[in-house]
């Protein structure tokens, strides 16, 4: 109730874990508390943004490779779509690079 939304993950539960120790050296019992978290990642973003467009852009340019050439221009056709394969690959890995959080390193859960 208290935990609001993410557009990436999604709170699923929370479990409070207590228990009771007793430290041998000192000789006294001490209760540690821990909290189990739960969360599931929404993966749309990635489906729609990332997978979707590359799957198209690989089946557009694996077709590029068996489509007639034409007498006039033999080549132009092909070399046509493959650069334009080429750049629609890098303007989605530049969407996607540019709507990740910029950080010196890799994140532990990504």
């Amino acid at each position: 109730k208290e935990f609001q939304g993410n557009s990436e993950w999604e709170f699923v539960y929370m479990i409070p874990v207590a228990y009771e120790e007793k430290d041998e050296d000192v000789g006294f019992n001490y209760t540690a508390r821990n909290k189990q978290t739960m969360l599931k990642r929404k993966p749309e973003f990635y489906v729609w943004v990332l997978l979707v467009p590359s799957f198209i852009i690989t089946t557009v340019s694996l077709f590029g490779i068996f489509i007639p050439t034409n007498h006039i221009g033999e080549r132009e056709e092909k070399v046509t779509l493959g650069l334009t394969t080429l750049l629609s690959t890098a303007v989605i890995l530049e969407i996607v690079a540019s709507t990740m959080p910029k950080a010196p390193a890799l994140p532990l859960l990504g």
